[in-house]
């Protein structure tokens, strides 16, 4: 969808590890991954919206591209059908709804014969010295959704940089709602170059459930993924966009090549958004271990050899949840009854875990809390002087969530221990999968 600020405007002066879930929910249940899908790297999540606040969250999202900004809505380009108003974006359940509408709209450009949505990260002014919502310079953009079908719907997910030069494009979601099983994803820079490719799903159509649509964005390359899967990649370093980038997600009607709707379009048509995330890459990160040092992971083989270590002054209890799992049908549950200002006072410990010299380990655990929550995971020498290895602060969440982190042992040693030190606030904190290994 390139989009030539002189080609928009033809009467008028140039003035955005580890979980996949499943394809047809919403709500954001299942695992809220940590990091990108199959993406091994330590990954910083510096932009999310949920869509669980009732309404668009203006200070994250404008309703207007910088350039179509009128007093009465909006438009992208004046060759399509749609005028954009705000109110055709609407947040309930937990998803966001942009939706098309078959009315006619007089403004100042004609009459238009369909309203529609969008919402960008971008400022809604063409002016640069205003603050931009949200940019970046760099990452793994997400966006997780059900899409519309029907003839000359065009439903989109998209970059710009945030400079408002329209230089460069990055499309990481556009579907023709005539063909609803291909996405295309297309990479425009210079003077109307593009490249990139398609892929059609052999499942159900993209119109049938919810899909993750992806772009990993780095100096080097530009590489797309399709539900977690890559499905296109430009590696020529030289044409990459180094300018800071904006996001936009919006339902487009017509145009060229989306052609007009038809007698078999079905309004109003919406684009439902389950989320939008971007995470910053870090380091690289070894494979998941395949030898993990920790018995009973899982939970699914009695209690032991984990253990409840309550100081005095707090008070908890340990057990195993079967109502709740990460993975399997068994989880451990922590309820915090009396807590203390030192968070070690609670602390669900595994011990006797042997640690070598030089050797990088990889702890990955799947966690989630009655109310949100900090809590430290620690990994230390199991008697005194108790020296700690890494002792990571863990933000939890109300849902499910993989974390991950890596360390390296400064010195063997036969017993040390990994624990969840939870003991700062009362409460329900549910722990699986857990893994220490290299």
């Amino acid at each position: 969808m390139h989009k030539s600020i002189t080609a928009l405007l033809p009467s008028l002066a140039i003035a955005a590890f580890l979980g996949v879930c499943s394809p047809g929910l919403a709500q954001n249940t299942g695992v809220v991954p940590d990091g990108p899908v199959g993406l091994a790297f330590q990954w910083s999540l510096v932009f999310e919206d949920n869509f669980a606040s009732g309404s668009v969250d203006q200070t994250k999202w404008s309703p207007s591209l910088f350039w179509g900004i009128t007093s009465n809505g909006s438009f992208e380009n004046l060759s399509q059908l749609e005028w954009y108003f705000p109110a055709n974006s609407t947040v309930a359940n937990g998803v966001l709804t942009i939706q098309a509408r078959r009315e006619n709209t007089a403004t100042s450009y004609g009459v238009f014969n369909y309203t529609s949505g969008l919402i960008t990260t971008d400022r809604n002014a063409s002016n640069v010295s205003i603050p931009v919502k949200f940019d970046f310079l760099y990452g793994y953009a997400e966006i997780r959704a059900k899409l519309p079908a029907g003839k000359g719907l065009w439903p989109a997910f998209w970059m710009l940089p945030s400079d408002q030069t329209a230089s460069e494009e990055i499309d990481i979601l556009e579907v023709l709602g005539d063909h609803p099983a291909t996405n295309y994803m297309t990479y425009h820079w210079g003077s109307h170059q593009s490249t990139g490719g398609s892929w059609t799903t052999s499942g159900a159509d993209y119109s049938q459930g919810y899909h993750t649509f992806a772009v990993d964005w780095t100096p080097a390359a530009i590489v797309w993924y399709v539900d977690g899967v890559e499905r296109q990649r430009v590696s020529d370093a030289s044409i990459i966009s180094r300018k800071r980038m904006d996001l936009i997600a919006n339902l487009q009607i017509g145009g060229a090549w989306a052609g007009s709707p038809d007698a078999s379009t079905a309004f109003p048509a919406n684009y439902d958004i389950d989320y939008i995330r971007v995470w910053k890459k870090g380091a690289a990160i070894p494979p998941p271990a395949t030898n993990n040092l920790l018995l009973n992971s899982s939970f699914e083989n009695g209690s032991l050899p984990w253990s409840l270590d309550v100081k005095t002054g707090a008070s908890a209890t340990y057990s195993r949840d079967t109502t709740t799992a990460g993975e399997g049908s068994r989880s451990a549950l922590v309820k915090v009854t009396r807590s203390s200002s030192v968070d070690w006072y609670v602390q669900l410990v595994q011990s006797k875990v042997p640690l070598v010299q030089n050797r990088l380990y990889v702890v990955t655990f799947m966690a989630k809390a009655e109310t949100a929550r900090p809590i430290s995971v620690v990994v230390q020498k199991t008697n005194s002087p108790y020296t700690e290895y890494s002792r990571q602060s863990i933000a939890l969440k109300t849902e499910w969530t993989q974390y991950s982190f890596v360390f390296t042992a400064p010195f063997d040693d036969v017993d040390s221990k990994l624990s969840f030190s939870l003991g700062g606030q009362k409460g329900k904190v549910w722990v699986d999968r857990v893994s220490l290994g290299y």
